[in-house]
């Protein structure tokens, strides 16, 4: 679910072209606070994603670009500031991850 928040994806960069897409390989994201891209792989196995788990996990991507890996993480790039209307994802009814 996407709506309306405090926080979250930037409405002028996402709003009219966000698609959910699942993993081919190869993806890479800076998440919120990080200094570098990461491959999801290594994001997934820091945050014990189960491996089982990993390919049914929902991207939303901006265009060609990720933006966001389900609820779990945000790309650093696509954001507003802390506070500021934005775009809030919520990945409802998914299983346990861990």
């Amino acid at each position: 679910v996407c709506s309306a928040a405090k926080g979250g994806l930037d409405p002028q960069q996402c709003a009219n072209n966000l698609l959910l897409r699942f993993r081919a390989g190869g993806e890479k994201l800076r998440p919120v606070g990080g200094k570098h891209r990461r491959e999801l792989s290594k994001l997934f196995q820091e945050a014990g994603v189960v491996p089982w788990m990993r390919d049914r996990i929902p991207l939303v991507y901006a265009g060609e670009r990720l933006a966001a890996v389900a609820d779990l993480w945000l790309e650093q790039d696509l954001v507003v500031a802390p506070g500021d209307p934005g775009l809030g994802l919520t990945w409802k009814m998914h299983p346990p991850l861990y």
